[in-house]
């Protein structure tokens, strides 16, 4: 046995959302550095994701407790099982847990070994609306008593998920997913040419709003705007956003490109990007847009509120209604001027707050 300290990180899947794609981006940049780690999944998700993650971490730190593509109570069973079985041989210092319902289930085997530090990893401000809503916030709270520690992805997270969690004493760190890219290139013509070219990424589910943006979409092409929209991401809603922009008479404007890694760098001569989504954590892919002189269009929620200031690096919507966000994309198309501004002032911003050596030395700061 090695002087190593140990450490699991526990993880829903490896689905293409902020979270899994941030534990790639923690396992590139070193964060276990000097650590024995292993890191156990409830479920494969992405198989690209899941290659890239054990080629980072090595194959033999990857336990999967199932190949499925998606969540299910069969992959939630084995994982709990999994990860007493791997607490109870590995003899880890630290256990994290990332994503909600591998908190709950990593929490309740938790009991069972009360000298293992629990790492609770938050990456967003308020739990996704569901059916099931009301049922995890209880859990979480009644639950939240074996957590020792809490990280999250940006300090909105951290405070907003305060209701969560029973009061007691704990750790708290703010543990970032993105670091600003040296190799991002960087928008230098602000003028138009041609139809106007709007651009969007992310998971594609409900809460991203899409529809949102389709239909404002359809309201500036009323409005005889010639444009051009691009959606970067999967997901499980990518068929019905696609249903609806056939139904708008928009299809031939709306490109869905999948999901692709470095989005950024095909998406940096785009005119605009815009952001609708209803909740958020840290939010990458606004901070890859910034990152790259983009001008911005978001709904400020979650850590976007932390890392843009309203019409300085980015604008801030205040309503979703398409009418407003139509007028709100029109405006920023009629001024060059202004969206040089945004841009410019938004790279500059993003690359000087998330420098590679700032992130690196909060990460050797970091104590699991």
């Amino acid at each position: 046995m090695t002087g190593q300290r140990r450490v699991i990180y526990f993880i829903n899947g490896l689905t293409r959302g902020g979270a899994e794609i941030g534990l790639r981006s923690l396992l590139e940049n070193g964060l276990f550095e000097g650590y024995d780690f292993r890191v156990i999944i409830l479920h494969r998700g992405s198989a690209e994701l899941r290659r890239e993650v054990g080629a980072l971490a090595g194959e033999d730190r990857i336990i999967e407790a199932s190949a499925s593509p998606k969540l299910t109570i069969r992959g939630c069973v084995i994982g709990m099982y999994l990860l007493f079985r791997t607490i109870a041989t590995f003899r880890p210092d630290s256990v994290i847990l990332s994503l909600k319902q591998a908190n709950i289930i990593g929490r309740l085997v938790l009991y069972a070994f009360p000298k293992v530090k629990c790492i609770a990893f938050e990456h967003i401000a308020e739990l996704e609306r569901g059916p099931a809503v009301a049922l995890y916030s209880k859990l979480l709270r009644l639950t939240s008593g074996r957590v020792d520690s809490v990280w999250a992805d940006c300090t909105t997270t951290l405070n907003a998920t305060r209701v969560y969690f029973k009061p007691r004493q704990r750790e708290e760190k703010v543990v970032p997913l993105f670091l600003a890219s040296d190799e991002a290139p960087l928008k230098s013509c602000y003028e138009l040419s041609g139809p106007a070219r709007i651009v969007t990424a992310g998971r594609l589910v409900s809460r991203k709003r899409v529809d949102l943006l389709l239909k404002a979409i359809r309201i500036l092409a009323d409005r005889g705007r010639p444009l051009v929209l691009t959606i970067y991401g999967e997901g499980p809603m990518k068929a019905a956003f696609q249903q609806l922009a056939n139904e708008l008479g928009i299809g031939q404007q709306v490109e869905f490109a999948g999901f692709k890694h470095k989005w950024y760098a095909d998406a940096a001569d785009h005119d605009l990007f815009i952001h609708m989504s209803d909740e958020e954590g840290f939010c990458i892919v606004v901070a890859e847009a910034m990152m790259v002189g983009l001008p911005v269009i978001a709904n400020a929620v979650g850590g976007i509120r932390d890392y843009s200031c309203d019409g300085i690096t980015a604008a801030h919507l205040s309503s979703m209604d398409p009418q407003y966000v139509a007028d709100i994309i029109e405006r920023h198309l009629d001024c060059e001027n202004h969206r040089h501004d945004l841009g410019n002032c938004a790279a500059d911003w993003i690359k000087s707050t998330y420098r590679r050596e700032r992130v690196m030395e909060l990460y050797r700061s970091v104590e699991f």
